[in-house]
């Protein structure tokens, strides 16, 4: 019986690699970095999302309403990473980059947790 070639194996072993590591920079992007869907705590109801992109220039708004207990909004606003960025005077979480014209921002009314993140 013929055996592989150490050619064929080096190939095999470094598309091997290749899949290894992009299966394991996925699943760190989705523990430490999640999207706000992916953030949302368990119990999350009614979950409504609108998204706005212009074709032309590189606006988008993205927002997402969903019923949850405050609790579940304070854990939300930590696995997203805003929980050092809260306005008291508006009584929410702000986050901006006037470079970028990027900001976002959630805060928790009636029950419902709404999320806004947006560029100008």
């Amino acid at each position: 019986m013929k055996r592989p070639s150490k050619i064929i194996l080096s190939y095999f072993f470094g598309a091997l690699t290749v899949v290894i590591l992009v299966v394991l920079i996925r699943a760190i992007f989705y523990f430490y970095f999640p999207s706000p869907v992916e953030a949302l705590p368990f119990g999350a109801m009614s979950i409504h999302i609108e998204r706005y992109i212009n074709e032309f220039l590189p606006d988008y708004e993205y927002k997402l309403k969903a019923d949850i207990k405050e609790a579940g909004f304070q854990k939300f606003v930590k696995r997203i990473g805003l929980l050092k960025h809260y306005d008291p005077e508006r009584n929410i979480y702000r986050e901006e980059d006037p470079r970028y014209h990027w900001s976002r921002e959630a805060y928790y009314k009636d029950g419902c947790l709404y999320y806004i993140e947006r560029q100008t």
